[in-house]
């Protein structure tokens, strides 16, 4: 997987280590753990209506509730 157009042809170096981390960090938080929410998601919803959830629970509350 490319980070960055044409990534695949730039070897890491000190000059751009930064840049390779920081696009190495938004990957994984925005595309994998974004994978493993809509995964959570998609079983949860098999077992609870999202319309029933609106209606026991304020949407700021689900966090807490999940989550503790």
């Amino acid at each position: 997987m490319e980070l960055k157009p044409f990534g695949n042809s730039i070897n890491v170096s000190k000059e751009n280590c930064k840049e390779f981390v920081d696009l190495f960090i938004k990957f994984d938080v925005f595309t994998q753990a974004e994978t493993r929410l809509d995964a959570f998601w998609k079983g949860f919803t098999r077992f609870i209506d999202p319309l029933v959830l609106q209606t026991l629970f304020d949407i700021e509350e689900l966090p807490t509730l999940l989550c503790g």
